[in-house]
């Protein structure tokens, strides 16, 4: 028997819940990865380091943003 079966078992309310959590931080976590991706991308091409940087820009937020907010989240 899995574990996953077994905790089933035991408490569905709770397994789910975990489920949701580990889907709730595996979709930023990829998001995440592929902003970074697209930044080296950008920042790796043959252009000029301005021009690069503006590429950058977007993904960059998208990783920068929940960096700032962070603490916010956790002070509560």
């Amino acid at each position: 028997m899995t574990t996953t079966r077994m905790a089933w078992q035991v408490d569905r309310g709770a397994t789910a819940g975990l489920l949701a959590c580990r889907i709730g931080t595996g979709v930023p976590a990829a998001l995440g990865l592929f902003a970074v991706t697209g930044i080296l991308t950008a920042l790796v091409a043959s252009a000029d380091i301005t021009d690069r940087l503006r590429e950058a820009a977007s993904q960059l937020t998208v990783i920068a943003g929940p960096q700032v907010r962070a603490p916010c989240w956790e002070s509560r």
